[in-house]
């Protein structure tokens, strides 16, 4: 199908996603509301997970490969000679560092989820705030480390910054993953501008309360 560049183009696309999805998400006075789009999210991806490790098993980038010839870069695997020190010393490990650390940042939501989690029968929610944390992490953690090691396997040096952007256009399930990332982005984006509204609100006091309600 051809559109008109006016409609088409990057920057259309992301001011209609922003004004026709994302302002009404962001709108929403409550988290609670917002954990279907969250599950979603999740869903978005576990599916891209599934998509990397089973592209990483079936081989279709390996030499001969069914995409082998589509992808943009061809996978290069050398043989690692060098000592787990001189891996820890690498300038790229430091990214790698930068990269973990901000995988696992929610802390500015923290307060939020546990004034909004139902308490348990006890009446307290410190337990109940500890477990939905330990299996969110761990969730994560899987879901990250998947796409890491099955990315790495698939494409090895050639892996890019974006992994995704290593798979063939004509791959399908690549780009049914490409479209469950801008969803599980767009879900997402309303949970971390929840957090910066709430501290402009505190920040203009009765009068940010006042436009909050309205």
């Amino acid at each position: 199908l051809s559109f008109p560049a006016a409609i088409s183009s990057r920057s259309a696309v992301m001011l209609a996603l922003t004004v026709l999805v994302l302002l009404p998400l962001c709108s929403m006075k409550s988290l609670a509301p917002l954990a279907k789009f969250s599950f979603l999210g999740v869903l978005s991806n576990v599916f891209i997970a599934i998509v990397i490790a089973f592209r990483s098993l079936d081989g279709s980038y390996r030499a001969g490969g069914a995409l082998a010839a589509a992808a943009p870069a061809a996978a290069e695997f050398v043989p690692f000679t060098g000592s787990p020190w001189a891996t820890v010393a690498d300038p790229g490990f430091a990214v790698l560092l930068c990269m973990l650390s901000t995988a696992f940042i929610a802390h500015y939501n923290a307060p939020v989820f546990y004034e909004e989690l139902a308490p348990g029968p006890d009446g307290r929610k410190d337990g109940r705030f500890l477990l939905v944390s330990v299996i969110g992490f761990s969730i994560a953690a899987i879901i990250l480390s998947t796409v890491m090691s099955c990315g790495f396997l698939t494409f090895g040096r050639a892996s890019l910054g974006l992994i995704l952007d290593n798979y063939a256009a004509t791959d399908r399930l690549a780009v049914a993953a490409r479209i469950a990332i801008v969803v599980s982005l767009t879900t997402t984006q309303p949970l971390v501008f929840f957090s910066l509204r709430r501290q402009l609100v505190d920040l203009f006091g009765h009068r940010g309360a006042e436009l909050a309600e309205r």
